[in-house]
């Protein structure tokens, strides 16, 4: 009975460390993309934007395919599965806008 006990309080434990592991990793993920859009804002043209994106390690929807010209590209991160992102507005390669959104 006891090693049975230790048996399901480890595999409690297993769970717990989990669970807090993927609520971290959520919660920083979150923070990343939200700070990344603060900055964004402040950025002037696409060049700033491209060194942000490598900086938070983003993932944009588009970035490849950006001719100048007037876009919307949304960049967000697999930590928190793109449900954290950010959308930046860029006319003629300034940054116009840039929103952070939680999509749920």
């Amino acid at each position: 009975m006891k090693k049975l006990l230790k048996i399901l309080f480890g595999f409690i434990g297993v769970i717990v460390i989990a669970m807090a592991g993927f609520i971290w990793m959520f919660e920083t993920a979150a923070k990343d993309v939200e700070q990344f859009c603060k900055l964004a804002q402040q950025s002037k043209t696409f060049g700033d934007l491209e060194k942000l994106t490598n900086h938070f390690d983003l993932k944009p929807n588009d970035l490849k395919n950006y001719v100048n010209k007037e876009t919307t590209i949304v960049f967000h991160t697999p930590r928190s599965y793109g449900r954290h992102t950010c959308a930046v507005e860029i006319k003629n390669n300034q940054i116009i806008k840039a929103t952070f959104r939680f999509l749920d």
